[in-house]
């Protein structure tokens, strides 16, 4: 019996342990992407945009230099930052994984430069998380007491909040205040469970061996092999440019969401929908449409909740519409099955879905821990789809637009689908 009970005990470790191999040969080991090859991967990526693409006249013969190395939480490398010089000035960045197991293209704009890394202290690293999430430390150490000093922050302003919505929001109807209390109690719960490590980018799911190829291999693979055949491989739209921090704009920390509302209200007016209520309705002032957009959408203290978004916004669309077609809106995570498919559709057919963004609040002042901007393109290459952004939050080279790979972010973000039926 005991002879039975041991050589079935080893049989059980060997078993184990060979699980253990089996899902260690199954998890991608990472290789180091160097500067040189990552500076390859941008000018692939250049030779690579459409003719008719808004950034390939501006970046026609630009030097891609690097600019500094972004940190993971354990203060590795986790990818590069390049500017883009043409004529002696910035045109351009861009942000390019340092491992392989990453997406190459991890942000891109025709911005001067990333205006959230030129506010980090020079003594300190940048730590990148992806999408809107990064922040500034001396080291990992004093990056893990920063993490534990906002989490308990945030923890405690959530919980004011929820208070603060049984108490001061009597004029909020029945399913609103459901929807704005089951939200406050989802983050509270999530923030709670919340560690350093999932802040982590995310490592990529299929093929990105394929695309890393793409990239980096003397003669690329055809890129016909990756594009989608049921939508164009890219689309714009002209979306103005709103600055949610202009003159006499009401909160402007917390005036994302309303700008992006502006944005995407003064795009339609602009393109065949003169009914819209844009800038034009208040004798052309920005600052008096999105503080009326404010008070539209019942912005709260911690900012613009989807749920309003969602039902408000078309209300505002529909004030002065005769056309017998009604807006309506509804809410897509990023992560949803056919999510991307429908954010695609929603730019060809001329309807900018606003996107909110969720982040870590790193800062102090950092009381709004979602972000909205408007969407209006994206862009399928070497097999990716990446999505363009106008930020509401910048005043300098105001109208360019923000790239960000789809799938590397989908668990960060959500949309509005705004559609006319």
């Amino acid at each position: 019996m005991y002879i039975f009970c041991r050589r079935s005990y080893s049989l059980t470790v060997f078993i184990i342990m060979l699980i253990f191999l089996a899902n260690s040969n199954s998890v991608y080991a990472a290789n180091q992407v160097s500067v040189t090859e990552a500076k390859k991967v941008i000018q692939t990526h250049i030779s690579d945009l459409e003719s008719d693409h808004e950034f390939s006249d501006e970046w026609r013969n630009v030097d891609i230099e690097f600019n500094r190395n972004l940190y993971d939480i354990d203060d590795t490398v986790v990818s590069y930052y390049f500017s883009l010089v043409k004529d002696d000035k910035e045109v351009g960045y861009y942000i390019i994984a340092a491992r392989d197991n990453l997406t190459p293209v991890l942000e891109y704009s025709n911005a001067a430069s990333h205006e959230g890394f030129e506010e980090v202290p020079g003594d300190e690293k940048i730590y990148y998380f992806g999408g809107l999430n990064f922040t500034g430390a001396l080291n990992k150490e004093k990056l893990k007491e920063k993490f534990k000093k906002s989490k308990d922050k945030h923890i405690t302003n959530l919980e004011k909040e929820l208070i603060d919505l049984e108490l001061t929001s009597k004029n909020v109807g029945g399913d609103e205040k459901k929807e704005q209390k089951q939200k406050l109690e989802k983050e509270l719960k999530a923030n709670k469970e919340l560690t350093l490590e999932k802040l982590k980018i995310k490592e990529n799911v299929t093929n990105i061996e394929d695309t890393w190829e793409y990239y980096l291999k003397d003669q690329p693979i055809e890129e016909a092999e990756f594009k989608a055949l049921s939508l164009p491989s890219s689309y714009w739209l002209g979306v103005p440019h709103m600055y949610q921090r202009q003159a006499y704009v009401s909160n402007p920390g917390s005036a994302c969401g309303p700008t992006t509302a502006a944005m995407i209200a003064q795009y339609h007016y602009n393109n065949g929908h003169s009914y819209v209520r844009a800038k034009q309705y208040y004798g052309g002032n920005e600052w008096q449409l999105i503080n009326t957009l404010r008070n539209e959408l019942g912005v709260g203290a911690l900012g613009l909740y989807e749920s309003n978004f969602t039902h408000h916004f078309p209300r505002y669309l529909n004030y002065d519409n005769y056309s017998g077609q009604v807006w309506r809106g509804n809410k897509i995570n990023g992560e949803d099955a056919y999510s991307l498919d429908t954010f695609k559709s929603r730019v060809v057919s001329g309807s900018p879905p606003p996107v909110m963004w969720h982040r870590f609040p790193w800062y102090d002042n950092a009381s709004v821990t979602w972000h909205w901007q408007a969407g209006m393109a994206y862009r399928v290459t070497a097999g990716v789809t990446e999505f363009g952004v106008r930020e509401p939050d910048t005043n300098v080279d105001s109208n360019k637009t923000k790239y960000y790979p789809y799938m590397q972010n989908r668990n960060d973000f959500l949309f509005i689908r705004l559609i006319r039926s």
